[in-house]
């Protein structure tokens, strides 16, 4: 009986030591993101004096823009004789960003409107399979070029498009299985992932296939989305813990408050939180927001 009751014991000891395989996984930490864009003015060989004062420590991932499409329907940062190149900005605040938050995602992000001479062109000068095989090849060989280039100090996470406006085309679905494939061949290459990220802002084109692809959604719930609720995208198929909602302290810029924004969060269960942006003429103001938002998604333990 001693010999039967010590061998129960020994089951029940290593049964609770090596736990029983079916444990509940903890759930992804939550994502207090925020915009960065490097194009307020165009003398990009020149890095702002208030950029310096701009703190990264409270941002897990940093949306940077605008990037756009260059000559030869190329993915890239534009640059010229008159403006220098976007890349020498873009590299400061990469550089910067993780000097002060080593572990922050760097997701570039496809922009929006008029671009020519500035900062590039959007996906409507994208026509036919052929032009959109060109562009995503492209996104690859940037991301794969940063990802080796000065020993990948400059290395980025992952691709957004900003979707409103004459980004909103009709190839819009198939270029966002194109990119996904695209990215996932990335990550097997270089052992990392990347995410591909959509910051809709109209809902032309979006359903379940066309959304499926995104790892992320960030909603701009302010200006002119701050009436689309995130059922509108858990109709298309999305689930909460993929959707970012939106806050914008940017001077002048329509907003839900903190208090709002942060219940909408908790209420839905959703991802995170995204901020535009941390660089306008309010930035001071903006980063005080990035804190606490960051404080109250990640609260001391």
């Amino acid at each position: 009986m001693r010999l039967f009751l010590a061998y129960l014991s020994t089951l029940f000891l290593l049964a609770g030591c090596g736990g029983s395989g079916n444990e509940t996984p903890a759930p992804p930490a939550p994502i207090a993101a925020a915009w960065f864009y490097l194009s307020d003015d165009h003398d990009y060989f020149n890095i702002p004096a208030e950029w310096q004062k701009i703190a990264f420590d409270k941002v897990d991932v940093l949306y940077v823009g605008p990037a756009g499409i260059q000559e030869h329907k190329q993915f890239g940062l534009f640059e010229s004789a008159q403006t220098g190149p976007l890349r020498h900005r873009f590299e400061w605040l990469v550089d910067r960003a993780r000097h002060d938050n080593p572990d922050i995602k760097i997701v570039i992000s496809q922009w929006w409107g008029n671009g020519q001479g500035i900062w590039g062109k959007p996906l409507s000068a994208l026509h036919g399979e052929a032009e959109l095989n060109t562009y995503v090849q492209s996104v690859a060989d940037f991301i794969g070029y940063y990802q080796s280039y000065a020993g990948g100090r400059y290395a980025l996470d992952g691709f957004d498009i900003d979707y409103e406006d004459n980004n909103v085309t009709a190839d819009f679905p198939a270029l966002a299985h194109k990119l996904k494939d695209t990215l996932q061949a990335l990550s097997n290459e270089y052992g990392k992932p990347f995410r591909l990220t959509l910051s809709p802002a109209e809902g032309e084109y979006l359903n379940p296939e066309s959304l499926s692809p995104f790892d992320y959604i960030n909603m701009q719930s302010y200006a002119g989305g701050m009436d689309i609720p995130p059922e509108a995208f858990f109709q298309e198929g999305v689930p909460a813990g993929k959707i970012l909602y939106g806050i914008c302290p940017e001077t002048n810029c329509d907003t839900h408050g903190e208090e709002e924004v942060l219940a909408t969060y908790h209420h839905y269960g959703l991802a995170g939180v995204h901020l535009w942006r941390l660089n306008s003429d309010n930035h001071a103001y903006e980063g005080q927001v990035q804190q606490r938002i960051y404080s109250a998604l990640h609260p001391p333990r």
